[in-house]
């Protein structure tokens, strides 16, 4: 349940548990847990937080933010009560780059829903829908069933948006068949290079975790792939400082990255879009096989 709905106030009990977790850290600005965890009992946001009780027991706890509602906010005024005046400064400046200014990806719903069907379409389709979401929808056809999904912005309703697809979709004459059923997930948008975090001390990140995503097309499972041989590879060169080998070597999956943010506007743009069509840029061309296939 979430933080604001239990009846007494469970901060001091999420803070304790936060304070132990990351004590070998946060030692550094007192040795004292229990004044740790009245120095960070305020900045857990109620509104997003969850909490797991047994017996009345803060068993453990997540958050669900969005970038206009962050899951943490500090004020300084509270460090410097209970950490002092120039190490509640110093705690509070430096938690603040951490916690609060540090970039992450947008964050979007992505929803697919299976439908059994007897057709082929031998093809991926792409849809562009402003109405829908600021990302895309796709359909693929895919052993024996019709896949139909879209990418939603977190802070939008994200079944309402795909049920409003669905109708779409028939209204523009799709028999989209029997529904089989739904899959769905959390995904990332890296628009900034800055937003991508590959390693920090002896915590290492690969894939969507390191914010390894294409902006353009939300594909991801090469890069979680390239990056984890990067990563084994810097291991197993030199466990002791793998750190700037392994950043260094998935610098080619950031320049690609990089490239596919300069794709965005030529195909979320529907004028820029309808240009490229028409120009023919990197087109193919489709023609009949002998069987006629």
């Amino acid at each position: 349940m979430k933080m604001n709905e239990v009846r007494s106030d469970v901060s001091f009990k999420v803070s304790k548990i936060f304070v132990e977790v990351f004590y070998q850290w946060l030692k550094f600005f007192s040795k004292d847990q229990k004044k740790l965890t009245k120095t960070f009992a305020h900045i857990f946001n109620p509104d997003v937080f969850y909490v797991a009780m047994i017996d009345e027991k803060v068993a453990g706890f997540a958050a669900c933010a969005r970038p206009e509602n962050p899951s943490v906010h500090l004020v300084q005024k509270e460090f410097r009560q209970h950490l002092g005046f120039w190490k509640g400064t110093l705690a509070y400046r430096i938690l603040k780059k951490e916690f609060e200014d540090k970039p992450y990806p947008e964050k979007y719903v992505s929803i697919q829903q299976w439908y059994k069907t007897e057709g082929s379409s031998p093809f991926y389709t792409s849809i562009f829908d402003k109405e829908i979401t600021d990302y895309y929808s796709w359909i693929i056809q895919k052993d024996g069933f019709l896949l139909i999904g879209t990418a939603v912005p977190i802070n939008e309703d994200a079944n309402l948006k795909f049920n409003l697809l669905i109708v779409k979709l028939k209204k523009k004459g799709f028999d989209i068949g029997e529904f089989y059923k739904k899959t769905g997930t959390l995904i990332m948008r890296t628009r900034k290079l800055k937003e991508i975090s590959l390693a920090d001390g002896n915590i290492a990140l690969i894939g969507e975790a390191a914010g390894l995503i294409s902006p353009s097309s939300a594909e991801g499972i090469s890069y979680a792939l390239k990056s984890a041989v990067f990563l084994a590879e810097s291991i197993n060169r030199n466990y002791k400082e793998f750190k700037s080998d392994y950043v260094k070597a998935a610098r080619k999956i950031k320049i690609n990255i990089f490239i596919k943010n300069l794709k965005i506007p030529f195909m979320y743009n529907s004028l820029l879009r309808k240009l490229v069509m028409k120009s023919k840029i990197f087109s193919m061309d489709i023609k009949k096989s002998k069987n006629n296939y």
